[in-house]
């Protein structure tokens, strides 16, 4: 599924029927109403259990704090020991102009950490993929052991080098072997 240049699998329902319409009308109610009560559960091995009843693919030793489920939770993927901050929101449904709806697959690599507040849709993040606050994700492959910031997100670095990165106030700061601080420091490992 992580296949460099080839965005994931994409199902399209072109006229979904009523019967359709009220089911996901139904679940994602239900969706909304359980995520008062299901947060005093966050991070815990019911609340992977709930995910998982919804069909969320969710791996071993993951752990999520908190996230918005609606009908198409079986699009969603969610690798062992990852980590999924409050409030991220991965989007795999999208409605089309002619009325019908598109779901599409988001994959969260093994061993990535996917921060507070972020948006995913129609991607494939690499395994050890660290994805900052605040960062939209969206119709892209990324590779293994990378950062990403930002909305729309760009990349700022690999895991596993001798940089340090941080976000202080809003602006990311890495700092290399030399010493040398900077946002505008470019990773070159």
């Amino acid at each position: 599924l992580l296949v460099p240049g080839r965005i994931c699998h994409t199902t399209v329902i072109p006229h979904p029927s009523a019967t359709q319409r009220w089911r996901w009308w139904v679940v994602n109610t239900t969706c909304r109403s359980m995520q008062l009560s299901l947060g005093l559960y966050t991070g815990t091995m019911f609340y992977r259990f709930v995910l998982r009843r919804l069909g969320m693919d969710v791996g071993e030793g993951a752990f999520v704090s908190g996230m918005r489920v609606d009908f198409a939770a079986n699009a969603i993927s969610l690798g062992s020991q990852t980590w999924f901050g409050s409030s991220g929101m991965p989007f795999p449904v999208q409605q089309r102009e002619d009325g019908g709806v598109e779901i599409q697959h988001v994959v969260v690599g093994t061993g990535s950490l996917v921060a507070e507040q972020t948006v995913l849709h129609d991607c494939a993040l690499g395994k050890g993929t660290t994805v900052g606050s605040l960062t939209c994700v969206a119709s892209r492959v990324t590779p293994e052991k990378t950062r990403w910031v930002g909305s729309p997100a760009i990349e700022i670095g690999t895991s596993g080098t001798n940089q340090a990165s941080h976000l202080i106030d809003g602006t990311v700061v890495i700092q290399g072997n030399d010493g040398q601080v900077g946002a505008d420091k470019k990773n070159t490992a």
